[in-house]
């Protein structure tokens, strides 16, 4: 890995770790709802990449249940300096 990458990768670092949030969001076609989401962020041991996981769910405002809503995971890879491509599934 170049000089440069490792630099570009240095400048993500803070981003690694688990990161929660909740929140709620209504809209005038559906039911007021709440919501969470967690995402992990992991430097590629190998490569200059982060991965990250982003996993949501939610529940009818008074429900009591959480449901699975969405889950997508990629990378982030640095190109250069100021450049930072991002991959997800």
């Amino acid at each position: 890995m170049t000089d440069t990458l490792k630099a570009a990768v240095n400048t993500l670092t803070p981003l690694l770790g688990r990161w929660r949030g909740q929140g709620s969001g209504s809209y005038p076609t559906i039911k007021p709802f709440e919501f969470r989401d967690e995402y992990y962020f992991e430097l590629d041991s190998e490569r200059p990449l982060i991965h990250y996981e982003q996993r949501t769910t939610h529940r009818e405002l008074g429900a009591s249940a959480w449901v699975s809503s969405h889950w997508e995971s990629g990378f982030l890879r640095p190109i250069e300096a100021n450049i930072v491509e991002l991959t997800n599934a």
